[in-house]
């Protein structure tokens, strides 16, 4: 079936005696709804009229007092994102403990934002010092890593339609394996055929799934499952490529190997944990593989300072040498120089 249409969530509530303040924490519903409390009309998002839809997204917290039986009705409407309806699960409690809720996770996007943002610049500036590949490839996982997970922030503090950002959300995260593969294969020294034709692959399905988010609105469930089978493929092949690849560089003793193996360890249990429970909902910090993604991102990034730092030490270390073979140079050009007037001097006599 079409996971397209319309749909109705109702939710019964005995809440205790006595007037309090509530709050009702929405996220994302694709695409467009009608909120009622207790059968009043409280808040419309978009038109979820199917003759006149329009979607749109924002996440909010609504505040209401209530008391005794309470009734929650959702009409959703969606019909241009890969899923619709409520995908989320709604928070729900006092005004008090909602708040805080919110604002724990508000701080942790808004710490990964401001991080991403400080390692790409960062890096590209260590990039147009240091000439090295890996640091541009690291700037610009820095900048898919804020691409992929500031969605939360953008539809937080705006109301949004669906495209772009859902599209460039999905490109960014299969454009971050491609660059943890370009990478892994930088740290390990890896040059072939085959290494290549692995990221080439990686890249085309991250302008694929670009592709199908922008159309997702004309998929029929047969393209829609096929989409979803080669996802999990793309995946697949990318963890069994990063972990043979790091296993034969530890095996061979490649510098860092040993702690690039450990990240992509980690990321591959975390991806494993999303596929054995796909329906897990973070409720403070992040799902399963942007921990995952995150630590591993965390890991190469210390590798690529290590470098630098162990490359500006080299760069320290000869411009002393220099110095000091200048000084040695100078030495021994004055005492040439003496000499040299010393025996003038004695032939002069001698004449």
């Amino acid at each position: 079936l079409s996971v397209h249409g319309s749909g109705t969530y109702r939710l019964t509530l005995n809440l205790p005696k006595g007037k309090r303040l509530y709050a009702l924490q929405l996220p994302e519903i694709f695409s467009s709804y009608h909120l009622y409390i207790n059968d009043e009309l409280y808040l419309t998002l978009g038109n979820p009229n199917p003759s006149t839809y329009m979607p749109q997204i924002h996440e909010q917290t609504l505040v209401f007092s209530s008391e005794g039986i309470t009734t929650l009705l959702i009409a959703v409407t969606g019909y241009n994102h890969l899923y619709s309806g409520m995908v989320h699960p709604i928070a729900f409690g006092t005004y008090k403990n909602i708040s805080h809720f919110t604002m724990i996770k508000l701080f942790f996007r808004i710490l990964i934002l401001l991080i991403s943002i400080s390692m790409g610049v960062l890096y590209i500036y260590f990039y147009f010092k240091t000439k090295q590949k890996q640091n541009i490839t690291f700037a610009f996982l820095c900048f898919c890593i804020l691409g992929y997970t500031s969605y939360y922030l953008i539809h937080v503090y705006f109301t949004t339609a669906i495209q772009p950002w859902y599209s460039i959300e999905i490109f960014c995260s299969y454009a971050i394996l491609a660059l943890l593969v370009i990478l892994t294969n930088q740290i390990c020294h890896i040059k072939n055929a085959f290494s290549r034709t692995i990221t080439y692959i990686l890249f085309s399905f991250s302008v694929l799934a670009l592709l199908i988010s922008l159309l997702s609105g004309l998929l029929n469930p047969t393209m829609r499952s096929t989409f979803s089978t080669l996802c999990g493929l793309i995946k697949g092949i990318t963890l069994l490529y990063l972990l043979s690849t790091t296993f034969f560089s530890v095996k061979n003793k490649i510098n860092h190997a040993s702690a690039l193996l450990l990240g992509i360890i980690f990321f591959s249990i975390s991806l494993g944990a999303d596929l054995v429970s796909p329906l897990y909902e973070s409720i403070y910090t992040f799902h399963y593989t942007e921990i995952g993604g995150m630590a591993l991102t965390f890991i190469i990034g210390t590798i690529l300072w290590k470098d630098l730092i162990n490359g500006y030490t080299l760069h320290f270390q000869y411009l002393e040498d220099n110095k000091q073979m200048q000084r040695q140079l100078e030495m021994q050009r004055n005492h040439y120089e003496k000499l040299n007037a010393k025996i003038q001097e004695t032939r002069t006599i001698r004449h």
